[in-house]
């Protein structure tokens, strides 16, 4: 691969992505507006430049060179953040996402290699051909189903990275309205939420903590119950009584390449 982006000129290449994104704002609203006529999902184009913005202070990490097919649910905030991602660190990534926002990925991913090809630098990204065969990694963003269709065919080469999969709890229906609202937001946004509100505390705090959830949501009155789960999830975010969704942007980091 052809690659000419160094830690001196990273800066320009992510300052050149962030302008180009700005200067076709509107034609990114006319793909929008096209795209979600058949998809829920809601897309604040002003988000995409805080991606940029999230990632523009880190350096590259050139260990070794790998073909990625990543699967997810066409979030175009996670295609530009992977892309990214995939600048940072030399990797070649396949996207498969369906026909999620369509238009607007397909815009993203052109106007990201073109910005690459000013460097001179061959393209990172590309929409995934079933053609393509020397993939090292195959990594499923939040869908286990697909997940383990991939873990039957290819065993090793397939990985499952949470990055929205939401843990739930509840115990009593006084948090009705805020339930709705979070079911809701993830419904819109194709989100998986895995609930263990049928389970006693003590199941459910354990099936938590070695779930697929990144996320925990705890709803309770109960200081115990708000207790025991501090206790016991440090190994993921928790959220008693909040709703995780207020933060509108979310950033993936390097470490999905790594796994």
């Amino acid at each position: 691969m052809k690659y000419n982006i160094n830690n001196q000129n990273l800066s320009t290449v992510f300052y050149t992505i962030k302008s180009k994104l700005q200067e076709n704002n509107e034609l990114l609203q006319e793909l929008y507006n096209i795209d979600s006529k058949y998809i829920k999902m809601k897309i604040d184009l002003q988000n995409l430049i805080e991606i940029v913005d999230n990632l523009k202070n880190e350096k590259l990490e050139l260990d070794k060179q790998e073909t990625i097919l990543i699967h997810y649910n066409g979030n175009p905030y996670i295609t530009l953040n992977l892309i990214l991602l995939a600048i940072l660190t030399k990797t070649k990534i396949l996207l498969e996402f369906g026909n999620s926002y369509l238009g607007i990925n397909k815009f993203i991913v052109k106007l990201t290699n073109n910005v690459l090809k000013e460097f001179q630098t061959e393209n990172i990204a590309y929409l995934y051909d079933t053609t393509d065969k020397n993939i090292d990694k195959i990594i499923c963003i939040d869908d286990i189903n697909r997940y383990n269709t991939y873990l039957a065919k290819v065993n090793n080469k397939a990985k499952f990275y949470s990055f929205n999969y939401i843990d739930f709890y509840r115990d009593s229906d006084e948090f009705n309205e805020l339930t709705e609202l979070i079911y809701k937001h993830a419904d819109e946004n194709q989100i998986p939420i895995e609930s263990y509100s049928e389970l006693n505390l003590e199941d459910a705090a354990s099936m938590m903590k070695n779930g697929l959830g990144k996320s925990v949501i705890i709803l309770t009155n109960n200081d115990y119950t708000k207790q025991y789960f501090r206790d016991k999830i440090k190994n993921k975010k928790l959220y008693i009584n909040k709703n995780p969704f207020e933060k509108t942007v979310t950033v993936i980091n390097k470490e999905i390449f790594k796994q």
